[in-house]
């Protein structure tokens, strides 16, 4: 995130456009809500190449990365893992974190199994599934509701012999 911030500054130097810290603590929320959002307790890389893409498709990004991509005017890619794949490499490699790129993509190559399609009887299906939701789903077994009890008698009720001896 860093380094996205700092190669904002360089970009937007010359122009009217001033990059501040702010934007970098901007997209240090964003990645933290995107984490979130996955359930995650840590920001990974993932969701800092998200909130990269977001500062970049809104006006709060220097613009360099996206070009003209109008956020409004997209669809919901048909290989999302290929589409994220592709993000990986335009970000961080815009940003010369060759490392980064390759670790993302190798934790892609393990996480996502390209060969299985989400569901078994669709051979079409083209879309894969993350290796963890491949377990077969196993439901609880079904609650049965106990017969109503009859109130047991209430022994507060009862008179203490040794009290009033």
């Amino acid at each position: 995130l860093f380094s996205y911030y700092s190669m904002s500054r360089r970009v937007t130097e010359n122009t009217e456009r001033h990059i501040t810290v702010r934007q970098l603590e901007s997209t240090v929320r964003l990645a933290q809500a995107h984490a979130k959002l996955c359930f995650s307790k840590t920001v990974n890389i993932l969701d800092a190449i998200v909130a990269v893409l977001l500062m970049e498709a809104s006006l709060n990004g220097c613009g360099k990365l996206l070009d003209k991509m109008n956020a409004l005017h997209t669809t919901f890619a048909q290989q999302p893992e290929r589409e994220y794949e592709g993000h990986v490499h335009l970000v961080l490699d815009w940003l010369k974190l060759p490392e980064l790129r390759d670790f993302e993509l190798e934790r892609i190559a393990r996480e996502y199994d390209q060969s299985m399609p989400w569901t078994e009887n669709d051979e079409n299906e083209k879309r894969t599934m993350p290796c963890e939701f491949k377990k077969p789903f196993i439901p609880p077994p079904p609650v049965v509701p106990s017969p109503p009890t009859q109130p047991q008698p209430s022994i507060i009720n009862k008179p203490n012999t040794l009290l009033s001896s």
